[in-house]
């Protein structure tokens, strides 16, 4: 496995959800303090693209229905919480 570069780092807002795609995968790639996440682009409720999403404290809050994710981990809430 050879590594691939996804991002400018200096392109990247702070708290900016941002697109990528490596290998036909869509990648959602956030900046957060000194911190970088990238996650899978889709949400897992409905398929929408999460690099529309926007950032709420430590979460990527989905812009099509709500859903929230950890944006240090991609774990999902599913907007229940």
């Amino acid at each position: 496995m050879h590594k691939q570069p996804v991002a400018d780092w200096n392109a990247l807002e702070d708290r900016k959800p941002a697109h990528a795609l490596v290998g036909n995968v869509d990648l959602v790639i956030t900046l957060y303090d000194d911190n970088v996440s990238v996650l899978y682009r889709r949400c897992a409720h409905r398929g929408a693209p999460m690099s529309d999403a926007s950032v709420q404290g430590d979460n990527l809050i989905c812009g099509l229905h709500g859903w929230d994710y950890r944006i240090d981990t991609g774990i999902d809430y599913g907007g229940i919480r």
